[in-house]
């Protein structure tokens, strides 16, 4: 009975260290494939820019375990405006119209060409605009001025743009003003200073 007891005992033990064994070496093995494996990553195209930034998918055909080498799936973008205009509607009562989309879809109307013009008997407009408001480039980096027709075409042909970017430079006039004014009291203050202890002296 001993005996037996003895030799179930011995081949428990072997199983279990037979299990280990098994383990360990699935533990290398996976190691080893690590420290093997060559990333091999391939990119899809860059999206449109929405938001100033663009993005991809990029997928390692080795699948490897690890993702050091995998290239950058965001970007920082600048939207340019692509416009795609229809053709010209049929002239009627002097008048035609298109459809202008920006494929970039960069939300602005930057650039965008006349949806609308005169035909057949044509009035031709003369634009008059207005100076650009602010005169100095603010925080917003955006210009506007107004453009009338004194012609009164009622159409938006060759009308000039009312809407610009700019570039804003910061005014820092008022921080050399503040510290020259804080010299200059300062300056002041010494001279009174050292005029009353003059008068001490001379008492």
């Amino acid at each position: 009975m001993v005996k037996i007891r003895s030799k179930l005992r011995m081949k428990k033990e072997a199983i279990f260290i037979l299990f280990l064994i098994t383990i360990i070496s699935l533990i290398s093995l996976a190691s080893s494939q690590n420290e093997t494996c060559v990333q091999n990553w391939t990119c899809g195209d860059w999206s449109i820019c929405i938001d100033e930034t663009q993005v991809r998918e990029c997928v390692d055909l080795n699948n490897c375990s690890n993702e050091t080498e995998k290239p950058d799936e965001f970007q920082e973008c600048i939207c340019t405006p692509d416009w795609n205009c229809t053709s010209w509607s049929p002239c009627m009562n002097n008048f035609q119209i298109r459809s202008c989309v920006d494929t970039a879809f960069c939300n602005t109307d930057v650039g965008k060409p006349h949806e609308n013009q005169t035909c057949g008997l044509i009035c031709n407009p003369a634009w008059t605009c207005s100076d650009w408001k602010p005169e100095k480039c603010d925080e917003t980096k955006t210009q506007y001025r107004t453009c009338i027709d004194t012609n009164s075409c009622n159409v938006g042909i060759n009308k000039p743009e009312e809407v610009k970017s700019c570039n804003y430079i910061p005014n820092f006039a008022w921080i050399v003003f503040f510290i020259i004014l804080t010299i200059m009291i300062l300056i002041l203050g010494i001279i009174a200073i050292i005029k009353a202890r003059l008068r001490k002296k001379v008492k």
